[in-house]
């Protein structure tokens, strides 16, 4: 009879120290899957926006749209609006890839760009201060679903208003005219880079695009002549210096397209230009 209340109590004991045993590592277990999975998914998380911030400013395929990134606001300060003066310009270039559709307004993709860009800065810059740009990039692997750069920022000194000047960036340049003017009038730093740019044409196959562009001052179809006009006086002069003609295209946008607002006589001075593309 002892022996029997022994061995119940010896099974009784046995059976409590299982349970808790089950119970601490079946039970507590999953409760401990559960924190793990949660860490997994936090770091998960963490590195997607690690991985976002290496594009303060960026954009993707076919979307005019900025994405901005957790450096933006350093990014703004430290490189957007370093160079900022009193008087100065800045120039917001949109990039694009030439297989990106253009949005309804627009000649291509990097120019919407750049117009999102200058709506969205105009509160630090005023928008008379700013003009936009565009120019196409080299495709890449990935381009459709990476993101990338897609603007590039230029300060430029205030233009002078009465005669032609002219401001270079990567393979774009753009000579800005005097009011109701269709003939370059005498600059050294624009015949300089005229001889410079027929030179580089002559050595290479690369062809020329010539856009121009008026203030709206006038009426619309006298302007739209008024820009192929400085198209063509860019390109007679290029054609003088043994380009052929074959190589050189030219075309008006008139006042359709201005690089800034057409407010006050700064910003009317810089619509009226010629945009030379090197392509």
């Amino acid at each position: 009879m002892n022996t029997k209340v022994l061995l119940l109590s010896a099974f009784t004991v046995l059976y409590f120290l299982g349970t808790q045993w089950w119970y601490s590592n079946k039970l507590s277990g999953a409760c401990c899957g559960v924190a793990v999975a949660e860490a997994a998914v936090a770091d998960e998380a963490t590195a997607a926006i690690a991985a976002g911030a290496t594009l303060p400013l960026g954009f993707k395929w076919m979307n005019a749209n900025p994405i901005l990134g957790q450096d933006f606001e350093a990014y703004k300060t430290n490189s957007i609006l370093k160079g900022m003066t009193e008087d100065n310009v800045l120039q917001i270039t949109g990039q694009y890839y030439k297989g990106e559709k253009a949005p309804e307004g627009y000649d291509n993709m990097g120019l919407a760009r750049a117009a999102a860009i200058r709506e969205m800065i105009k509160e630090f810059v005023p928008i008379e201060r700013i003009d936009i740009s565009s120019r196409s990039i080299e495709d890449k692997v990935a381009m459709e679903t990476a993101a990338f750069a897609g603007t590039s920022f230029n300060w430029m000194e205030a233009l002078k208003k009465e005669t032609t000047t002219i401001v270079e960036v990567d393979n774009e340049s753009t000579i800005y005219f005097p009011f109701n003017s269709s003939v370059k009038d005498k600059n050294t730093d624009v015949d300089n880079y005229l001889q410079k740019l027929s030179e580089r044409l002559k050595q290479t196959e690369e062809k020329l695009s010539i856009t121009g562009h008026t203030d709206n001052v006038g009426e619309e179809a006298a302007n739209m002549t008024l820009g192929l006009n400085r198209a063509e006086s860019i390109k007679n002069i290029l054609i003088a210096k043994g380009i052929a003609a074959d190589r050189i295209s030219v075309i008006s946008k008139g006042e359709l397209q201005p690089a800034t607002t057409n407010d006050t006589e700064d910003g009317r001075y810089r619509n009226r230009r010629t945009v030379l593309s090197i392509n």
